[in-house]
C-alpha cells in the first residue's frame, strides 16, 4: 500500500502528478473478497498549498466480480473521479467527507481509504455478463425453473385479514 502513501513534506507549492495502480491486492487490503481482480489506473493531482492540500483523484479501469446471474467471472468498467482537501491542523472535525485534517507535524497522507470507497461506489450495484456470455447450463438450468402463476392463497393471510375488518 506504499503506492497510495503520498510524501508531501519537501514538495514545493504547486502542483504535481501521481499515477497509481490499483491491482487484486488493493482490496484484499480492506477485507474485499467480492473483487476477484482488477486493473484501475489512478490518476492523482496534487496541488500543496501554504495550509492545505487539494487532491483531484480520477480512476479508470475494469474489476472482475462474480456475475450476479450465472456466478462465473465478470468484467465491469469502473471510472470516477473526487475532490479532497486535507487541511492542516492539529485539531479539527468536518462535516464534509471530502475535508480531513492533518496534523501539522505529518509528512505524508494516506489515499488508500478515500480511493477504495470512490471505487467501491462506482462499481455497479448488478454485475453481469453481457447478453449471451453467461454460462449457458446455468442459464438453461434458470429457464427451466417453472414459475407458479397462480400460488394457492395461504391460509395465514385470511386471519390477517379478519383483524383487517
Amino acid at each position: 500500500m506504499k503506492e497510495f502513501i503520498i510524501p508531501f513534506v519537501g514538495l514545493k507549492e504547486g502542483i504535481h502528478q501521481f499515477e497509481q495502480r490499483v491491482k487484486k491486492s488493493f482490496f484484499d487490503a480492506f477485507g474485499n473478497e467480492e473483487i476477484l481482480d482488477s486493473d484501475i489506473v489512478c490518476q492523482t493531482t496534487l496541488e500543496k498549498k501554504n495550509n492545505m492540500l487539494v487532491l483531484d483523484i480520477s480512476f479508470e479501469g475494469t474489476i472482475e466480480a462474480e456475475c450476479d446471474r450465472c456466478m462465473e467471472p465478470c468484467t465491469v468498467d469502473v471510472d470516477g473521479s473526487a475532490r479532497l482537501f486535507y487541511k492542516f491542523s492539529d485539531s479539527g472535525d468536518s462535516d464534509d467527507e471530502d475535508v480531513y485534517f492533518v496534523p501539522a507535524n505529518e509528512q505524508e497522507i494516506d489515499i488508500s481509504a478515500p480511493l477504495y470507497d470512490y471505487i467501491i461506489l462506482s462499481t455497479p450495484n448488478r454485475k453481469v455478463h453481457e447478453e449471451d456470455l453467461c454460462d449457458p447450463d446455468v442459464m438453461d438450468a434458470l429457464d427451466g425453473l417453472d414459475e407458479d402463476p397462480d400460488p394457492e392463497p395461504d391460509p395465514r393471510w385470511d386471519a390477517l385479514k379478519k383483524l383487517k375488518k
